[in-house]
C-alpha cells in the first residue's frame, strides 16, 4: 500500500471513530437506563443534557488548538525523525486530532449516561468534519 493510500485508510479511520464509539454509547445506554426508573431516567435526561450543552463548543476549540499546533508539531517531529516527512505528518496528524475527537467524547458519555441526542450528534458531526479538515489542511502542508 502506497503511503498515500495508507494516509487516506489511517484518516478514515481515526475521522470515523467518533461516529462509531456514539454508537457503541447509545447500545450501552439502551442496556442501561432500561435497568433504571423511568423517574431516574427523566432526571439523567434533563440535567445530562444540560451539562452535555455546555460542552458544545469544546471540539471547536480543539480544532482551533488543533490547526495552529499541527505546523508546530509537524516541524518538531520532523526533526526528531531525522527528516522522516511523512512519519512527521501522520503523528502530527494523529496528536492534533485528538485534541478535537477527546472533547467529543464528552458528548458520547453524556449520551451513555441518559442525556438526549442532540447535542452528542453536533459534537460528533463536528469532530468527524474538523478532522477531515484537518487531513485536508495537514495535506496540503505536506505536500
Amino acid at each position: 500500500m502506497s503511503p498515500a493510500t495508507t494516509r487516506r485508510v489511517l484518516v478514515a479511520l481515526v475521522a470515523l471513530a467518533g461516529p462509531v464509539i456514539l454508537g457503541l454509547d447509545l447500545g450501552v445506554r439502551a442496556l442501561l437506563m432500561s435497568m433504571q426508573p423511568e423517574d431516574v431516567r427523566e432526571f439523567l435526561a434533563g440535567e445530562v443534557t444540560r451539562l452535555a450543552w455546555y460542552c458544545v463548543p469544546a471540539p471547536v476549540v480543539g480544532a482551533l488548538a488543533a490547526f495552529v499546533a499541527y505546523p508546530r508539531l509537524r516541524a518538531r517531529f520532523t526533526g526528531r525523525a531525522g527528516g522522516d516527512r511523512v512519519g512527521a505528518d501522520l503523528k502530527a496528524l494523529f496528536v492534533t486530532a485528538s485534541f478535537i475527537q477527546l472533547p467529543a467524547l464528552l458528548g458520547d458519555l453524556s449520551v451513555m449516561l441518559g442525556a438526549r441526542l442532540t447535542p452528542a450528534l453536533l459534537m460528533t458531526s463536528f469532530s468527524t468534519l474538523a478532522v477531515l479538515a484537518l487531513a485536508a489542511f495537514a495535506g496540503a502542508r505536506a505536500a
